[in-house]
């Protein structure tokens, strides 16, 4: 009540209403990236915000954002397989290198990116041709070959993968021969790069086509070239036969033979012709007288043959042609004085007595 500038009461009376004023909290998530708008504000980052509005009354109204961003998970992953080998991302599987990405949605409903960087590690497959001698052994990680064949070995490779390796093993033999020879003197015999011309055992070493030992054993003989030197005498009129060769001739002759072995044998004949000695004897002897020619006594006149062996075995053949010639018998009777001598021929006679002369 109020007293008017007249003095009277004024009554004013006041018909109130009291409005609400608003207050109102929202709980908000949003993914990272996304944005939250409330009125004219626009919110990316978590937090509590406070905006004020007016009512239709003019009363301030309040609303409080909660507002959680949540995260959007984006993840690389960097993987290897094996060649034939399959990588799994969730329900993607993956066999080639490449880049590849998969999406998710998170509990919170926003993405969840995962990248995968995949490469393809190579299964190694090795082939080895190996040769070796018989004998010996190829040695393969912890295998051991000794025979012809064809051996995988697998490994585990610094990336984990399969390295498989194939052998291929030859095993060479070593050959070892022994070869008997025969040959004549003056000849070579050749085996590979060895020249022998002597009797022996010889040892030669060759490599196979595998490069393993070849030994090849030599047993050599030599035989002799047999050169033979006859000196041969012979009478005249005989022959010397050589073999087919016939001499009758002095000289020196050369035929060659094949020996039993196959060898050249040389027969040098030197031919010597001793001549047969032909005499003829004219002695006379006196009747009653002998002639002695070698072992024959011829007392009797005629022509006789006599047959020697000379000094070089041919015959001698003298001829006697034997004179006998009357013996003469004289008696002379001389006398001379004493003192006196008597000569005949050469005798001087001065005594008495018979003499006789031839």
């Amino acid at each position: 009540m109020y007293t008017s500038i007249n003095g009277c009461d004024s009554i004013i009376t006041t018909i109130l209403s009291v409005d609400s004023q608003y207050e109102v909290t929202n709980t908000v998530e949003i993914c990272d990236g996304d944005t939250y708008s409330e009125g004219s504000s626009v919110y990316s980052a978590s937090g509590v915000f406070t905006d004020a509005y007016t009512s239709a009354a003019g009363c301030d109204s309040t609303v409080t954002t909660v507002l959680t961003v949540n995260p959007i998970y984006d993840i690389t992953n960097t993987s290897s397989i094996c060649v034939g080998g399959a990588y799994l991302e969730g329900t993607s599987e993956y066999t080639e290198e490449g880049v590849y990405t998969d999406t998710y949605t998170t509990i919170s409903g926003c993405d969840s990116i995962i990248t995968t960087i995949l490469s393809v590690d190579s299964q190694y497959e090795v082939t080895n041709n190996i040769n070796i001698c018989a004998g010996e052994t190829y040695t393969e990680g912890s295998s051991i070959y000794d025979a012809t064949g064809t051996y995988t070995d697998i490994y585990i490779s610094t990336l984990g993968c399969d390295s498989i390796v194939t052998t291929v093993l030859s095993v060479g033999e070593t050959f070892e021969s022994t070869v008997s020879v025969a040959m004549c003197e003056g000849e070579t015999y050749i085996e590979g790069t060895s020249i022998y011309n002597a009797t022996g055992t010889y040892t030669d070493n060759y490599q196979t086509a595998l490069g393993c030992d070849s030994v090849v054993i030599t047993e050599l003989i030599v035989h002799p070239e047999y050169n033979t030197i006859n000196d041969v005498s012979i009478c005249d009129g005989d022959s010397y036969f050589e073999q087919a060769s016939e001499y009758t001739a002095a000289g020196t002759y050369t035929d060659l033979y094949a020996s039993v072995l196959g060898c050249d044998s040389t027969v040098t004949t030197v031919l010597t012709v001793n001549p047969v000695f032909a005499t003829t004897n004219s002695p006379t002897i006196c009747e009653g007288g002998t002639y002695t020619e070698g072992t024959s006594d011829y007392t009797a006149a005629g022509t006789y043959t006599d047959m020697y062996a000379s000094v070089n075995g041919c015959d001698s053949i003298i001829t006697t042609i034997l004179t006998v010639d009357t013996q003469f018998s004289v008696s002379v009777d001389v006398e001379i004085c004493d003192g006196d001598s008597h000569t005949e021929g050469a005798s001087v006679y001065t005594v008495a007595g018979t003499y006789s002369d031839t």
